[in-house]
């Protein structure tokens, strides 16, 4: 039987093929680069195209952007004369060392969230699915990313995916991040879910979350000396209430009066009944204490 033999490839015609191909590739997304965002946080070493993440880099001094990584500028050392950089020219160009410091740690202080919309990828895609998220452009993209933030601080429910009203929201305890709305739960009843669902006010919630980071706050602002660049939000609104609370000539008479004055006695209260510090620096903590601890013992009700 004869066998049959394959045409060998022209390996010059397979490189003219591959560099068609990425010419066409280019001239392709050259219409899309507006669409793409890249963001080189370290220079690449053009011999070996890694990062050049710490230690030295070396950077010629006639072209631009031309940087070279310790191990391969000591290659470049040890070749020939006439191959260093350029090769091109019989002029070589010099090198310059900079010394490349590591990037910083980056540490995270927000909690992390929990959402059924991250679970998994397939989570993430059904979801982007169902509400037409998409990322193929610029202005698609920043608007599914908004609303994509929009449902992971905003309850939706499980079951017609639509906004709960903050007011009228039955949860699950067993279930994280299972929340039905009250339409739903009217139309449904206990069948809607497997577990038991109780309505819970989520403004109330909200409200007593705001009032926790302002409490939480006021020993920050305590210390803070520079509100206006500090990156906690509170912080200067903190300061603001403080500055009132010295001018003010109406105060707070019987939880009556002005209103910032009202406020800000009620978070004052609520951290002295909490602080262990004995010498916290919050404006009228101690004396706060003082006084609790003397009506203490003369019986009488406290604040």
């Amino acid at each position: 039987e004869g066998s049959y033999v394959l045409p060998k490839r022209d390996d010059r015609k397979g490189n003219l093929e591959d560099i068609l191909l990425v010419h066409k590739l280019g001239e392709r997304m050259r219409t899309m680069k507006e669409d793409f965002i890249m963001l080189c946080l370290e220079q690449f070493c053009k011999h070996c195209h890694q990062p050049i993440v710490s230690g030295r880099s070396w950077v010629c001094t006639s072209c631009k952007n031309f940087h070279l990584c310790d191990r391969c500028h000591a290659e470049e050392q040890n070749t020939a004369q006439k191959d260093r950089h350029p090769a091109t020219t019989k002029q070589k160009h010099a090198f310059q060392r900079i010394e490349v410091e590591p990037l910083p740690e980056t540490d995270d202080g927000d909690p992390t969230m929990e959402s059924k919309y991250f679970d998994s990828r397939i989570d993430f895609l059904k979801h982007c699915q169902d509400n037409q998220f998409q990322f193929d452009t610029i202005r698609r993209a920043k608007h599914s990313t908004m609303m994509i933030l929009y449902y992971l601080h905003n309850s939706t429910c499980s079951a017609c995916h639509c906004a709960v009203d903050q007011c009228l929201v039955w949860r699950c305890l067993e279930c994280l991040g299972c929340t039905f709305c009250d339409p739903c739960y009217k139309q449904n009843g206990e069948s809607l879910h497997i577990h038991e669902l109780r309505q819970i006010d989520a403004s109330k919630t909200m409200q007593m979350n705001a009032i926790q980071d302002y409490v939480e706050g006021l020993v920050h602002a305590s210390r803070c000396f520079d509100p206006c660049n500090c990156t906690l939000q509170v912080c200067l609104t903190l300061k603001k209430l403080f500055f009132h609370g010295v001018r003010c000539d109406i105060r707070a008479r019987n939880w009556g009066g002005c209103n910032k004055c009202v406020f800000m006695w009620k978070l004052l209260l609520w951290h002295s009944k909490h602080c262990n510090d004995a010498n916290c620096m919050v404006p009228r903590c101690r004396d706060i204490k003082a006084y609790m601890t003397e009506k203490i013992k003369l019986g009488g009700p406290v604040l």
